[in-house]
């Protein structure tokens, strides 16, 4: 008998697209296992949910979050609405498909009361911080060094903790396996990415920071919404320099970043994806739940860290001028983090998952 599995997630300029996106291939490898998969979410502004419909069956929640919401650091002001009534428009969805095996949760704003009120046979988590109180079956963390002592007041029936359980898409794993490191660190080509709101107008910094010297030496790529105000502005810089190029929205990011040398972006999910295909990097904080993320894989020397928010030209410099003539260091960074992701952590907690319900 085919099995249901419904996804609970949002994304959004508020949000970033990490969680949807983490979810959807987590949801592809379901469905090639036969598993009837649905999507419970909202429209957010920025919210670009056009793969997901392809693929899935979409269920659309009200009180969407728009430019005139006020949103602040409390996470419940993420969900448009209160997380009572979120739970009663999610659970009268799940009772219209009679029989649901289990109830993926991937939001910052919804934990143990809500996972527990969930109408579903089986519970399960995508967490990414350490101090969130959880009702599950199942708990996925994929940062470095969580253990089941940081969820000791929360009900957890199983963990995937780590980043061997970092949720990519198929084709990371295919590129991990050919990918052949070498001794050389041919630093040519520097992809920039920001999330998908550039929230902290980074994107724009960086370039108008950098000297005639490195606009000669590096090659840039710049992933930018051409929603954001900076765009416009960046087209000018593409205009100008050869050397700068501007992409609106990378349709295939695992090609794009085997074709560059360095990202410089922030320590949100594409660094499981730049880990498993072995690309250095230099890292921002540019929310409260990146902090944890940030340093740690500073400690563990998987990326270098610049800092949180908008940084000055001062350090930006700095990066160029410094860290990038650190050969070894560099060297270190692509071998550690490429020993440590695989590119197959979907596969495993899928595999996992369906024994179990």
């Amino acid at each position: 008998m085919m099995k249901t599995v419904v996804f609970r997630v949002d994304a959004g300029l508020h949000i970033g697209m990490g969680h949807l996106m983490r979810c959807s291939a987590l949801a592809m490898e379901l469905k090639r296992k036969n598993v009837d998969v649905h999507f419970i979410t909202k429209t957010h502004t920025g919210a670009d949910l056009v793969e997901v419909e392809k693929h899935f069956e979409v269920t659309h929640l009200p009180h969407a979050v728009t430019s005139s919401t006020k949103i602040t650091n409390v996470y419940e002001s993420w969900l448009g609405t209160t997380v009572s009534e979120d739970l009663e428009l999610t659970n009268k969805y799940l009772a219209l498909l009679k029989k649901v095996n289990l109830v993926i949760v991937d939001h910052y704003a919804l934990n143990a009361s809500y996972e527990h009120g969930l109408k579903a046979n089986n519970v399960m988590a995508i967490d990414d911080l350490y101090h969130r109180i959880h009702n599950v079956k199942f708990l996925l963390n994929r940062n470095l060094g969580t253990t089941p002592f940081d969820y000791r007041e929360s009900i957890v029936e199983e963990f995937f903790l780590g980043p061997k359980f970092s949720l990519l898409r198929p084709e990371f794993g295919i590129l991990h396996d050919q990918i052949k490191l070498t001794n050389e660190v041919p630093i040519k080509k520097i992809l920039i990415f920001f999330g998908l709101g550039d929230i902290h107008n980074n994107c724009l910094g960086l370039a108008q920071s950098l000297t005639e010297s490195e606009l000669q030496n590096y090659q840039f790529t710049f992933i930018i919404n051409n929603m954001h105000p900076d765009y416009p502005e960046l087209l000018k810089f593409q205009e100008k320099y050869q050397s700068i190029k501007i992409i609106s929205k990378a349709v295939d990011m695992a090609k794009l970043m085997i074709e560059h040398d360095f990202f410089i972006g922030a320590g949100g999910t594409t660094s499981w994806e730049r880990a498993a295909l072995g690309i250095p990097s230099a890292i921002i904080c540019l929310a409260e739940n990146q902090k944890e993320i940030c340093n740690a894989l500073s400690r563990e020397e998987w990326s270098i860290y610049l800092g949180e928010g908008k940084l000055l030209a001062t350090r930006w410099q700095m990066l160029f001028k410094g860290e990038l003539q650190n050969y070894e260091k560099i060297k270190r960074m692509r071998s550690i983090s490429y020993t440590q992701v695989d590119g197959r952590g979907t596969e495993r907690v899928a595999e996992r998952i369906l024994e179990r319900i």
